[in-house]
């Protein structure tokens, strides 16, 4: 308090992405925090996971200060499909099979490909991505008979018998918070998005010439009618669509999935809790989070059976929500207060915490510190919105025998923290009503996309507030690579003088050349198949004379042209 007025909470977020000047910078600032620029008098940070482990030490880190990242979270153990696949390798040397096999098996080229050879005995299709592109970029199929280029990849086995939407291939996105490492703490979004493919699957006709059969890829835009399709999770569209002989998604499906994410999470515990351990001996009482997002199918290989979760990926640094997706800004705003950004309303639910962490504490004896733990608990349970309990459950005996060879392969087990957690939860949480709360989480919406109000998604971020910052950190980050090059008196080959080429077809522009990451691949396809397109479409120069215009008037020019069947050019 200043003067006996509050002072409002600060924040600083890296400006690096967009999602974080937008949609976090946004949802901060609807919370009642204030930006500021200072390096160290902030209350929140919220920006990339922090990979050199010296930055958590640093002597300016306070203990009212919140950062969203966790030691060896993004360094060593889910921050990459390489990092997840040693994981998975470490969990089945640990734990056996049993434990680990909810991530398809990956191989990380060229250090590992003894071991993929020995994989393609058992597997015949693979899915091949760049280390050094993010997202889509650099995923590509292929199978045991292909030649294996020099680079550095990894390779993950293709899930060939996928629970299908409908008949096509389709991935899930789902949302997590990290609260705590120690004791642990996660929370999982009640909801999701399902990316569903726009070509129909077939495996009896598995060609990998036609990607948009494999992958929910951005330029996969073929027509209105098999565009690619984002569906909510909850929405009435998306469960209708899923084979009944499948099972129940809120019985089956959905459970499946959650205990898929937490024994990804359970899989790096080990590492992290040590680190955790060790940064909370050296006085680091500072607060460390995360928020991260998964990648994940339903694989249904067998008909008998019920569909097996598979986790593909977990994004560490992963795309907040915002208001890009339907309810996205709703569920980042319920995230940020799940974790007391803004501080917490105690009043409704404080006269349980208390009876309850009486009736612990008196058993267990607890300490301060211990006690301001259980409140915490308390806190984020009060304020979790459409978050659910991952750990500690609201049903430990459903949960506990997926958790329980975990914790036991920590250095010094679960914890006396985590133990005592778990015994206050099981009684709070109870008495709170908190897993028919959840379960209500998941109830069916009133299908939200049918196709009189489809509208495509904004896959590039070219509207509003997400452009403008998308293409100030692009000018940014060319000034600054420009700079330097220049500095030191070197310079790129596509930036020398040269006139500007179209992707041309049919007599409609396409795209520029220099634009081709954010603009071709979804025009490209507009017009044509991927297949036929590679081989029709031709570059144009505009005899020598260079493009003035913005790069957004670019983008919606060249979108009426293929609407309009037009021909667009300066």
């Amino acid at each position: 308090f200043d003067n006996g007025t509050r002072v409002p909470r600060t924040f600083r977020t890296q400006s690096t992405r967009a999602d974080w000047r937008v949609t976090v910078k946004g949802a901060l600032e609807e919370l009642g925090l204030v930006e500021t620029t200072s390096n160290s008098e902030f209350d929140l940070f919220w920006g990339s996971q922090w990979t050199d482990h010296a930055t958590f030490f640093d002597s300016t880190l306070r203990p009212h200060m919140q950062i969203n990242s966790i030691m060896g979270l993004a360094s060593e153990t889910l921050g990459d499909k390489e990092l997840l696949g040693a994981m998975r390798a470490l969990c089945r040397a640990r734990h056996g099979a049993a434990h680990c096999d909810h991530i398809p098996e990956i191989y990380t080229m060229p250090m590992e490909l003894h071991g993929f050879k020995r994989a393609t005995s058992r597997h015949t299709y693979w899915v091949k991505k760049d280390k050094t592109q993010w997202g889509n970029k650099g995923v590509t199929f292929i199978t045991r008979h292909d030649y294996l280029p020099n680079g550095d990849y990894t390779l993950q086995r293709y899930l060939m018998m996928p629970l299908l939407w409908r008949g096509y291939k389709f991935d899930m996105r789902l949302w997590v918070v990290i609260a705590s490492v120690e004791p642990l703490r996660v929370y999982m979004l009640q909801d999701g998005w399902a990316r569903v493919a726009s070509v129909r699957y077939n495996t009896s006709d598995l060609h990998y010439g036609e990607p948009c059969m494999h992958f929910t890829l951005h330029y996969c835009l073929h027509s209105r009618a098999t565009s690619l399709r984002i569906f909510q999770l909850n929405d009435q569209a998306f469960r209708a669509g899923l084979p009944r002989r499948a099972g129940g998604w809120t019985e089956s499906l959905w459970p499946s999935l959650q205990r898929a994410v937490l024994k990804t999470i359970l899989m790096a515990w080990p590492v992290l809790v040590g680190y955790e351990r060790h940064l909370l001996a050296r006085g680091a009482r500072f607060r460390r989070f995360s928020f991260l997002s998964f990648d994940a199918m339903l694989e249904w290989a067998d008909p008998a059976r019920p569909p097996q979760p598979m986790i593909l990926e977990c994004n560490s640094n992963g795309f907040m929500m915002g208001s890009r997706i339907p309810a996205g800004w709703e569920y980042t705003v319920d995230a940020l207060r799940l974790l007391g950004v803004a501080g917490y309303a105690r009043a409704p639910m404080q006269a349980q915490f208390v009876r309850v962490a009486r009736d612990t504490c008196g058993a267990w004896r607890c300490s301060a510190a211990e006690a301001d733990m259980l409140q915490d608990l308390a806190d984020e349970s009060a304020h979790r919105g459409h978050y659910a309990h991952l750990w500690p459950p609201t049903d430990l005996h459903a949960m506990m025998p997926h958790a329980a060879h975990f914790f036991a392969g920590a250095g010094a087990g679960a914890g006396r923290a985590n133990e005592l957690q778990l015994a206050f939860a099981q009684a709070y949480l109870g008495l709170t009503g908190a897993a028919d709360a959840d379960a209500r989480k998941l109830a069916t919406m009133e299908a939200l996309l049918t196709d009189a109000n489809r509208t495509q998604w904004d896959i590039f971020g070219v509207q509003d507030a997400w452009w403008e910052a998308k293409l100030a950190i692009k000018m940014h980050n060319r000034q600054l690579r420009d700079s330097i090059m220049k500095a030191k008196g070197y310079f790129y080959d596509d930036e020398a003088e040269q006139p500007d080429a179209w992707w041309i077809r049919d007599g409609k522009v396409l795209a520029l050349r220099r634009w081709r990451s954010t603009v071709a691949q979804l025009l490209k396809s507009a017009n044509a198949t991927r297949a036929k397109g590679r081989r029709t479409l031709q570059l144009v120069e505009l005899e020598g004379r260079r493009a003035q215009a913005p790069q957004k008037e670019v983008f919606e020019r060249l979108q009426r042209s293929i609407a309009d069947g037009e021909t667009v050019g300066w």
